[in-house]
């Protein structure tokens, strides 16, 4: 017996969601490798340091915030870092390099909270570290952290409006809750951590 599943108001059945998302996969035939539609209006940035570090000084200056040495060090290290880390482990990374300019742990926290509100960076749960935002519009549209238990690794997804709708409509018309995150993070295990049988 095929499941329903109810979105707003009316039924959809599961060949219903998989046609919308074979659909999405279509129209994403010229994006990233990571699902990233890579249109005008939403530019990933996966893999490239020097378009992530320049679209981030520009959204620091929109917002009024100056630029300064110690803001370049941590967006730097977040280009550079594949890995979520605290603002300890950021100031290890940063002071690994000798010919850098003293920073403290406070300020890359400041930094890194500034960086947080803009869009700039993740919090990747439960530890609370922090994570490069690989897509320069990430209010565009809804995002999944999927992290691996095993293994720590990150990789951050677009979700197709099909996907997403119903379960906003599920928290709203069922649990009168109405999200305002656009990103969301889910636990498991990566695909190498399966196959190594973890």
């Amino acid at each position: 017996m095929e499941a329903k599943t109810i979105v707003r108001g009316t039924a959809m059945s599961n060949s219903t969601g998989s046609l919308a998302l074979k659909n999405y996969e279509e129209n994403q035939s010229d994006g990233c490798h990571r699902g990233c539609s890579d249109s005008d209006d939403h530019r990933c940035s996966h893999g490239n340091k020097k378009e992530f570090i320049g679209t981030s000084l520009e959204l620091l200056r929109k917002s009024g915030y100056r630029i300064t040495g110690p803001r370049k060090l941590v967006l730097d290290c977040l280009a550079q870092v594949s890995r979520p880390l605290s603002p300890r482990g950021m100031l290890e990374h940063i002071e690994a390099d000798s010919s850098t300019p003293n920073i403290d742990q406070v300020s890359i926290y400041r930094i890194l909270e500034a960086l947080y509100e803009l869009g700039i960076v993740h919090k990747v749960g439960p530890s609370g570290e922090y994570i490069a935002c690989h897509h320069l519009d990430c209010h565009a549209q809804p995002h999944i952290l999927l992290r691996c238990t095993s293994c720590n690794a990150i990789n951050e997804i677009d979700v197709p409006q099909p996907v997403v709708e119903p379960m906003r409509w599920f928290l709203k018309e069922k649990h009168q809750f109405m999200p305002d995150a656009h990103m969301f993070q889910i636990d498991g295990l990566c695909q190498t951590c399966v196959n190594k049988g973890h």
